[in-house]
């Protein structure tokens, strides 16, 4: 093909991309006033009722793969609000809600990241959403949160709600998490470990692997002079777990301490 040629048909592609954005933009800001009058009206639970038998669900649900910040925040919002109810959760789980989840766990986006997880804590009461969360490849996004401060309550609770399914602890042994719940713990300001994070450290302590990581090194016996010093009860029971599963001599020889509790 002719160079000429081949810049008019460049030109020609570059002009249908551009009008095509300016058709997508537009039909965000439409769809943005629709939802955020529909998010409204919701708050009558007899029409909130109406909406889902319309599917309202199912059109949410796909807005997720749109980009404008805007439909994006208020579409997890109106999830949120949703998913409270058992039957519209099981609806989301049912559309696909957690294959479309992950992308907000990538943006540096705190806003959506926030909603994003408060929506995850109503959709983790599900066992079908909890598998998926992990099976998606999900988990090490949301550990990774740990990290960021403000956020860290609300990645508490989803992962205690994942934790929470035996078969799945043993996925967190391939995170960061068990070390992140260990370097937390030791440090953690209070002399009483916050009950959020003691009970994912209870959880994850029942899984051999999770067991054998919060007992490399010194960490156990970090972890028995603080529930010593502090009479905290529950990380005892933390600490019985690992004692229940850990491979490690060194562990099952410091547990002897046990008959002084």
């Amino acid at each position: 093909m002719p160079q000429n040629k081949q810049d008019a048909a460049r030109e020609s592609l570059t002009k249908e991309v551009k009008k095509l954005n300016k058709t997508i933009l537009k039909q965000d800001k439409v769809m943005y006033i629709a939802f955020n009058t529909l998010l409204n009206l919701a708050n009558d639970h007899k029409v909130e009722k109406k909406m889902v038998k319309r599917n309202i669900i199912g059109y949410l649900v796909r807005m997720l793969e749109r980009n404008n910040g805007d439909l994006l925040v208020n579409t997890l919002y109106f999830l949120k609000k949703l998913s409270i109810i058992g039957d519209n959760k099981d609806q989301m789980v049912e559309e696909g809600i957690i294959d479309r989840m992950p992308r907000f766990f990538k943006q540096n986006n705190e806003p959506l990241k926030h909603l994003a997880l408060r929506l995850l804590i109503n959709l983790s009461f599900d066992r079908t959403a909890r598998q998926q969360i992990v099976s998606k490849g999900m988990l090490p996004l949301i550990v990774n949160l740990l990290n960021v401060n403000q956020l860290r309550l609300l990645v508490l609770i989803v992962l205690f709600q994942i934790s929470s399914e035996s078969k799945l602890r043993n996925s967190f042994a391939d995170t960061e998490c068990p070390r992140l719940i260990y370097k937390l713990i030791i440090h953690f300001p209070e002399p009483i470990v916050g009950r959020e994070l003691i009970a994912l450290g209870i959880n994850l302590a029942a899984s051999r692997r999770c067991a054998n990581i919060f007992s490399e090194g010194e960490q156990l016996d970090h972890l028995l002079q603080r529930a010593f010093k502090s009479g905290d009860i529950l990380l005892f029971k933390m600490i019985r777990n690992i004692s229940q599963f850990s491979d490690l001599t060194e562990t099952k020889d410091s547990f002897r301490v046990n008959s002084f509790i």
